[in-house]
């Protein structure tokens, strides 16, 4: 197969389609899957999804193997919601972790969590201080 630039973006649609696909994970989290950022007044908490990195491996000769992604899944809400952040990074664990599939014509081979983390917002949201959770998991996509 020749990488054609687009692993990464089909690593996102395909943990969007599994996330948005689960009922009790968007019970958790109620704002629902972003791509990036969420919207102003978007209701928490809320997901986001983002590629922070995928280097593409190759043959000696150029033969594409895989995209090596690093997915960024980050629960995000305001201390009233920390509860519902925890819920909602429990349960992305749940339907990431370990899981295989594919996404617009790409194949995911594999998607293990790497880190896992809380992150406290760099700036202060509606007068209070908003709490995520970040998940970052290695996704292998042909």
């Amino acid at each position: 197969m020749t990488a054609t630039g687009v692993e990464a973006i089909d690593t996102i649609a395909w943990a969007n389609a599994l996330l948005v696909g689960d009922s009790t994970f968007t019970a958790a989290a109620p704002g629902g899957v972003h791509i990036g950022l969420a919207p102003d007044q978007t209701p928490t908490p809320f997901c986001t999804l983002w590629v922070q990195s995928a280097p593409e491996y190759l043959t000696a000769f150029g033969q594409h193997i895989w995209t090596d992604a690093t997915l960024m899944v980050k629960l995000s809400g305001p201390p009233d919601a920390s509860m519902s952040v925890r819920t909602a990074a429990a349960r992305a664990h749940t339907l990431l972790h370990r899981a295989t599939g594919g996404a617009q014509g790409s194949v995911i081979i594999s998607c293990i969590l790497t880190q896992a983390f809380p992150l406290p917002e760099p700036t202060i949201i509606n007068g209070v201080q908003w709490i995520s959770i970040v998940q970052l998991y290695r996704v292998l996509v042909q």
